[in-house]
């Protein structure tokens, strides 16, 4: 059971303990019995005790929430914008280029670097036919 689950069954645990204490207190004031001083003191007991676990869960409850809702937006600003600089890709040998010739690759003017999918496809079937 999480986190969630766990105090919400406590909730409601707790907001049934108070229910129960509030029906004892009138049922006493209705019937007014020979220990109606110790069932008061209990069914007050019941109200308080119930009351404050519930108050209690319903913060522990409300403080995940907090806490999910700012990871989220700790995860959302951490994320990169999609229209970032976009550097194009050497797929011959990506392995073995260093540093430095992928830094002067990204560098060159687009008209030397544009060619299309079946151009790229050719190159890599003709190194891989060369090796």
């Amino acid at each position: 059971m999480n986190g969630k689950t766990g105090y919400a069954f406590r909730i409601v645990l707790g907001g049934y303990l108070a229910y129960l204490g509030i029906r004892m207190l009138i049922q006493m004031a209705d019937e007014r019995p020979g220990n109606m001083v110790f069932m008061s003191v209990m069914a007050v007991i019941f109200i308080v005790i119930g009351g404050g676990y519930a108050v209690y869960s319903l913060k522990k409850v409300w403080e995940i929430r907090k806490e999910e809702k700012g990871m989220a937006a700790a995860a959302e600003e951490e994320t990169e914008p999609e229209d970032a600089d976009v550097r194009p890709i050497d797929v011959r040998g990506a392995d073995e280029v260093p540093e430095e010739k992928t830094e002067a690759v990204a560098e060159e003017p687009d008209g030397e670097m544009e060619q299309t999918a079946e151009e790229q496809e050719e190159e890599i079937e003709n190194d891989y036919e060369e090796k």
